[in-house]
């Protein structure tokens, strides 16, 4: 089987089991975190499969593919992703949580948000992100409902993809989903592909937000919205539209931020994680340098700000090359985990803008003794 250059994600998510193999250490922090819930226990049974990473965050068991909603709280580092928890297979997309004091030991919390029956989410809460809304956190993400049977899904328009809310408590273990879901729906005649993956953050005393797409007869593009209150929203047009010849029809999961005196727009285009750096003026942005923010099996973004003004950026891999192509579903439930977040990485530009990214300082603590070896 040959690998379609235009794939999204979710099409090549339904062509094939992906299972993961990270870097492996002789210090685990899963060895040094008792967590009180019951995947402790479950995480333990998975400790003998030799090729479970050890520190590489990945769930308890079974599937795990984007980084949702990553938000520092209090202190706190929130790690949402997609996850499945019935099986190491994609589908019954839930929000998977887990909690983290320095971006290297992480906890499991419960299950943040599932499809609600007969609701907008009804075939899954897919991709998204959450804010701080003056003392609330809020999540805004991506509610699915398949107009063909999930078995012959692919990805692009054969779900009706909406925008939905939820607000938690103070700790971000309870959610409420907001009764009057979803808050966005697609503009009606553009969108080509899919309405996925929404964005948000606070500027000038408004929310903006951008939503992954495609518009019909032009490209990829990445959608702007305004809101006061997070519920009701304005579409300002097309932030940044890509060629369709080199970026296909679809972006996904974008994140835009400010980094120096410039702005970044990061997505995933044709299976791979892409950055533009540019300026911003009048809900437009003009990017100026471009690059593959990642060359290897690397994919869904998503950066965030911490409390100390750091862009972290977060993502998802799977297992080396493109041997996913040949492991079917039943070959991934033998092992049964499939995915994980690779180390989060802090941003920065470089003197002609092109961007770069280096693993969080914290991570030293991983660090054993030193090995230094010469004239070998």
């Amino acid at each position: 089987m040959r690998f379609r250059s235009n794939l999204t994600r979710r099409e090549f998510l339904k062509l094939g089991g992906i299972a993961t193999v990270g870097l492996v250490t002789n210090i685990s922090p899963w060895k040094v975190i008792a967590s009180p819930l019951p995947p402790w226990e479950t995480r333990q049974k998975m400790a003998a499969d030799p090729l479970r990473p050890l520190y590489h965050f990945l769930p308890p068991s079974n599937w795990m593919n984007d980084p949702n909603g990553v938000i520092q709280w209090e202190g706190q580092y929130h790690l949402f992703y997609q996850y499945n928890p019935d099986d190491p297979v994609w589908g019954n997309t839930h929000w998977g949580h887990a909690v983290s004091d320095d971006l290297v030991h992480w906890r499991d919390l419960p299950i943040a948000l599932g499809p609600t029956p007969g609701g907008p989410d009804q075939n899954g809460c897919w991709s998204g992100s959450a804010v701080n809304d003056n003392g609330t956190p809020t999540i805004l993400y991506t509610g699915a409902i398949y107009t063909v049977p999930i078995e012959r899904y692919t990805g692009g328009p054969d779900a009706r993809q909406v925008i939905c809310l939820a607000t938690g408590n103070d700790n971000l273990v309870t959610w409420q989903k907001y009764a009057h879901n979803p808050v966005v729906k697609p503009p009606i005649g553009l969108v080509e592909e899919g309405f996925r993956d929404p964005y948000v953050w606070r500027e000038n005393d408004q929310w903006y937000m951008v939503i992954a797409s495609g518009i019909i007869g032009q490209g990829a593009a990445v959608l702007l919205y305004r809101s006061l209150d997070l519920r009701e929203w304005k579409y300002l047009g097309p932030l940044f539209t890509g060629d369709a010849g080199k970026y296909g029809m679809m972006f996904e999961c974008p994140s835009f931020f400010t980094l120096g005196n410039k702005h970044v727009l990061v997505v995933g285009a044709r299976g791979k994680p892409r950055y533009f750096v540019g300026t911003y003026s009048d809900h437009k942005f003009t990017p100026e340098t471009t690059g593959v923010l990642d060359a290897g099996i690397y994919y869904s973004p998503q950066v965030i700000v911490d409390e100390q003004g750091r862009r972290i950026l977060f993502g998802w891999v799977w297992e080396g090359g493109w041997t996913w192509l040949q492991r079917n579903n039943d070959a991934l439930k033998v092992p049964g985990w499939a995915g994980v977040s690779p180390l989060p990485r802090i941003l920065s530009l470089a003197p002609d803008n092109t961007l770069l990214s280096r693993p969080v300082p914290e991570l030293s603590v991983l660090r054993a003794e030193h090995v230094h070896l010469s004239d070998r």
